[in-house]
């Protein structure tokens, strides 16, 4: 080679150096002769899978600010430490929000992945949605972007070009990321209208060299004498470039690889399964809140926990706590309450379930909702078998496939969103579903699968041998040693404070434990079958009462008990603003048919059943999946409103009988004087004060209205009110007073 060769040589390298050109060494390994490849021993082998590597995923939801650049801040130094203390390799993932965002809070994060203080770490940017404007600021500050096949990036002013400030941090970020497949002028292209991308190949001592450059670059190139064996334009004048998933990889523009989920972004970097499981910094957690799940599940405590969760949130706690110590309960309730908490997430808050003693049936189910599980090694976790109970024949049995199939639904749904390996969820609830231990072809990550999902993967999964737990049609249940084992919970740990020390929360912490406070003891004990009876029989009775002595006092007590009635009832869950709807307007019907139409026509039957509507709704819930529960609870509240009407019944005959003479009562109760068989101290109305109805006695008339038994009459020239001595009096028929009580005058129809 002449000098002047070697010296046209080395130019055309400097300018390459000079516009950040890199050089990449997979396509002089892949073009080696095959000879150079010798087969490797294990130990080799290990050796080149290099270190250990631990890894976080976080994702950033709008709006960014503050908040987002404390938590990427204390994320990001946090899995620092621990591959410091490992002697590990970390990643850290950063999940993109979609939509745009702030350009100053996007750019204060992306400003951090570049800086010094991790410069350990290897940051990656994953691009699942739309990510356009400045959350592209972000990405480029990664060292690596993975890309949804349908996600898009760029344009990060959103259709204006940036001003020179800005564009020269979208450049520096740029040239501090690292990242092999960003430079200056693909970031130059996605900040500014008028500029030009372009593609450009060249041959390099026989193999081929490929660059995304600007057209002053292009010009460089070649007036180094550097051939270009093809040239693209990838973006002209007059747009600012944005990419899609597909489009960035196939351009090699910021990124090379695709992926289609998250987990897929850990199998493609390598990482643990429990990278997917994400931990917001808890150094810098403030508040942290701890709810005690104790004793059967059921509507009444599922209303208490979201309560106290409610408490939790309007606290602004960071981490809530579930301490679970339960046999489990209804299936309904228990789903309810797994789904509430596992969507905490979306509110910033990480769930963690510890589990001191056991966690069977529907308390599994719950803690299959949190983030994080931890158990005590000696705890059980599993067997969400569901069954079916027959009250009248005393029978129990496992629920059919066809009642079964939405259970196993939600513990899939549950086990993907917080990524635990759903076939071994479903084989809590599923005895006939044996699962699988599988390694990754490619990465040999440790997972578990049934033998649909195996097949499913078209290979990707090496099958193993099954988990012993599954199998003799058993549901599977482990305990804390297994389940880490089996990557359902975390590390085991033996006590709350270890828990607290794993969770690295520091000493001012604030950390509160949600006990049951004196409403909430009252709303278990009121929702029971026999207090909510009992609140319904002392209701009616005032008002019985009232009826009779019109003295507000046992008014005002049937509203107290009423209302204790539904309040308890939308505490534990079963009532809400209809059932109080429906009886207050049932409530009215009857006032309406007693005080402005008297008789009992379609006011009053209206009224009757809108009331027993809405106390009979107010007992239970409906459309719950377990088979029967529906049935069971509507008997449950059926018999309790017979139970208490039957009882007012009677109760009404006896006061009837001997309301004169019961203590108190008979002091202002007033018998009118004419009522035989009363003694001499019985307080009676003055004889000139009910003379003019005392004299209607035996006189006779004509039924004005319909007497259902209530209505009106004509006697004589008066327009009275009357009731009828037994059925229905129809109107215009003759009628005789039978019988005067006080105001109240009783009629027959009398014979022609």
């Amino acid at each position: 080679m002449s000098l002047v060769q070697v010296i046209g040589r080395l130019a055309k390298w400097a300018v390459l150096y000079m516009i950040g050109a890199t050089t990449t060494f997979a396509d002089d390994a892949a073009n080696q002769p095959a000879d150079s490849v010798g087969a490797e021993s294990p130990a080799v082998v290990s050796a080149m899978k290099g270190p250990a590597k631990v890894g976080r995923f976080l994702t950033l939801t709008q709006p960014l600010g503050e908040s987002s650049l404390q938590s990427v801040r204390r994320t990001a130094i946090e899995l620092a430490d621990e591959a410091r203390r490992q002697g590990a390799e970390g990643t850290l993932i950063i999940g993109l929000p979609s939509g745009t965002c702030d350009f100053t809070h996007a750019y204060a994060i992306g400003d951090f992945l570049v800086s010094e203080s991790i410069a350990g770490l290897r940051t990656v940017a994953w691009v699942e949605g739309d990510s356009t404007g400045p959350a592209s600021l972000i990405a480029i500050a990664c060292r690596e972007v993975i890309l949804h096949p349908n996600s898009r990036l760029g344009d990060i002013g959103k259709g204006e070009t940036l001003s020179p400030e800005r564009l020269e941090i979208a450049l520096q970020l740029t040239r501090r990321s690292g990242n092999p497949h960003a430079n200056e002028a693909i970031a130059r292209a996605i900040s500014d209208v008028n500029a030009v991308l372009l593609k450009v190949e060249w041959m390099a001592d026989g193999v081929k060299q490929s660059r995304m450059v600007s057209a002053a670059e292009r010009d460089q190139l070649k007036t180094s004498g550097l051939s270009l064996a093809s040239e693209l334009a990838v973006k002209e004048k007059g747009a600012i470039a944005s990419f899609s998933g597909v489009q960035a990889t196939q351009l090699e523009v910021l990124s090379t690889r695709l992926a289609d989920s998250r987990r897929s972004v850990v199998e493609l970097l390598d990482l643990p399964i429990e990278t997917l499981r994400e931990k917001s910094g808890t150094k810098g957690a403030s508040v942290v809140r701890i709810i005690p799940i104790e004793g059967m599940i059921d509507e009444s405590k599922r209303a208490m926990w979201s309560r106290h969760i409610q408490t939790a949130l309007n606290d602004e706690a960071d981490i809530i706590i579930f301490e679970i110590d339960s046999g489990g309960g209804y299936q309904y309730d228990s789903e309810e309450l797994a789904k509430e908490i596992a969507n905490l997430e979306n509110y910033g808050v990480r769930t963690v379930a510890y589990i001191p003693k056991m966690a069977y049936s529907g308390a599994a189910l719950i803690a299959m909702g949190c983030d994080e599980i931890y158990l005590h090694p000696t705890a059980h976790l599993g067997d969400i078998g569901q069954i079916v109970m027959n009250p009248a024949e005393g029978i129990i049995n496992f629920a059919p496939a066809k009642f079964l199939s939405p259970l196993l639904v939600t513990l899939k749904d549950l086990a993907d969103q917080k990524h635990r390996p759903a076939a071994l969820a479903m084989s809590m609830a599923d005895k006939n579903l044996p699962v699988y231990e599988v390694r990754h072809a490619e990465s040999g990550s440790l997972w578990y699968m049934d033998e649909d999902e195996i097949l499913a993967a078209n290979g990707q999964w090496i099958k193993g041998g099954v988990v012993p737990e599954t199998k003799d049609e058993r549901f599977l249940t482990v305990n804390g040693v297994r389940a880490h084992e089996l990557l359902l919970s975390g590390p085991n740990v033996s006590s709350l404070t270890e828990l607290k020390s794993l969770l690295n929360l520091s000493e001012d912490v604030d950390v509160r434990t949600l006990q049951h406070t004196w409403v909430d003891n009252m709303a278990l004990i009121l929702n029971h079958w026999f207090f909510s009876g009992l609140l319904i029989v002392l209701a009616l009775i005032c008002l019985f009462i009232e009826l009779h002595i019109t003295s507000g006092f046992f008014g005002a007590g049937s509203a107290v008990f009423f209302g204790l009635f539904f309040w308890t009832k939308v505490l534990g869950g079963t009532a809400g603003t209809l059932e109080i709807v429906l009886f207050l307007i049932g409530l009215v019907c009857l006032l309406l048919e007693l005080f402005v139409t008297p008789g009992f026509g379609v006011l009053g039957v209206s009224g009757l059943l809108l009331i027993l509507a809405s106390l009979f709704m107010a007992g239970q819930t409906f459309g719950n999946m377990e088979p029967g529960r529906d049935l069971s609870r509507a008997l449950e509240t059926g018999f309790t409103l017979l139970g208490a009407f039957g009882a007012v019944i009677v109760m009404s005959l006896l006061m009837s009988r001997f309301l004169p003479s019961i203590p108190l009562l008979n002091s202002i109760i007033l018998a009118p004087p004419s009522t035989p068989g009363d003694g001499d101290n019985t307080p009676r109305l003055r004889r000139e004060l009910t003379d003019s109805e005392q004299a209607l006695l035996g006189q006779s008339g004509v039924a004005v209205t319909t007497l259902r038994p209530a209505g009106k009459a004509m006697i004589g020239s008066k327009l009275v009110d009357v009731v009828s001595r037994g059925g229905y009096i129809d109107e215009g028929t003759p009628i005789e007073i039978t019988e005067v009580v006080g105001s109240r005058i009783v009629v027959s129809a009398r014979e022609a």
